[in-house]
């Protein structure tokens, strides 16, 4: 970064149709092809591919890291590296499975476990304490179109041995397509932005990872069109932002001490193309 802003460091190829998720940790980089263009003129395997990345921000393909995920149509959505870096964990968005890879010493990914997912349409994921996974299930009926009131999201326990351990299953939120889910820093609450109702909805994590819903609309982003694609938690935990991409805003919430979100901010005048976003 320089002080007239960003400037282009590298370009790797991510040998792939589709890029749709990235995952970073101490060095190690994997991203995930979905395998067909948006447009549907373009398709391929859908696939993952690893890189190392150095200090000075170069990118370098992992030789032999490029493995194909699931068989056509598996449309993966997600790609994610545990805290420990022991695994690589890929949620199949349409074919309806998560993939856990366990990551070698030179970087390749080795075994494979495949696990049904508890519900339609897994998508993201998270991890808190305690070797806990979260995993939200948007219940699609088909491409953007999720089933109403149909979402819902699963714990799981991460095994030594690379297998999980479901917690809860399927809690469901009420709510429609629920994508991006996060976990306050201390591990108390999660929350997840529902792109069909509008909403984001919050839930209760006990110390072994259980999930209790506390809001089914903890808060409302803007309407059913707001369509919130993105949130995330300021790291002392206090705030939470997140993206409502189709009015082009960004909306600010204090999280209270009992889990409620209070409104606090708005940020408007963004295109409706933004997607990501990060909160330090």
């Amino acid at each position: 970064m320089t002080q007239e802003g960003l400037q282009l460091v590298d370009r790797a190829s991510t040998q792939g149709v589709f890029p749709v998720s990235v995952a970073s940790l101490r060095g190690l980089v994997y991203v995930v092809n979905q395998g067909q263009s948006p447009t549907n003129s373009v398709t391929g395997a859908a696939s993952i591919t690893g890189f190392f990345l150095s200090h000075d921000g170069k990118l370098s393909t992992i030789a032999g890291s490029t493995r194909t995920i699931g068989g056509p149509g598996a449309a993966p959505g997600k790609v994610a590296i545990t805290p420990d870096g022991n695994l690589l964990i890929v949620a199949e968005t349409i074919a309806n499975f998560i993939d856990v890879f366990r990551l070698q010493e030179d970087g390749r990914t080795g075994a494979l476990t495949r696990f049904p997912s508890n519900n339609r349409t897994p998508l993201a994921i998270a991890f808190t304490h305690h070797h806990i996974m979260a995993i939200t299930e948007g219940d699609m009926q088909s491409a953007q179109t999720g089933t109403p009131g149909g979402s819902s999201t699963s714990t799981y326990f991460i095994r030594e041995d690379g297998t999980l351990e479901p917690i809860s299953q399927a809690v469901p939120n009420f709510q429609t397509s629920n994508c991006w889910i996060r976990f306050t820093p201390d591990g108390r609450f999660a929350y997840t932005g529902n792109t069909g109702s509008g909403s984001i909805s919050s839930y209760s994590v006990s110390p072994a990872g259980e999930l209790t819903l506390l809001g089914a609309v903890a808060a409302d982003t803007g309407g059913f069109a707001s369509v919130p694609i993105d949130l995330d938690i300021s790291r002392d935990g206090k705030f939470l932002y997140v993206i409502a991409s189709f009015i082009g805003t960004v909306e600010g919430y204090r999280i209270e001490q009992d889990g409620s979100l209070t409104h606090v901010s708005d940020v408007s005048g963004f295109p409706i193309s933004m997607q990501g976003i990060v909160a330090r």
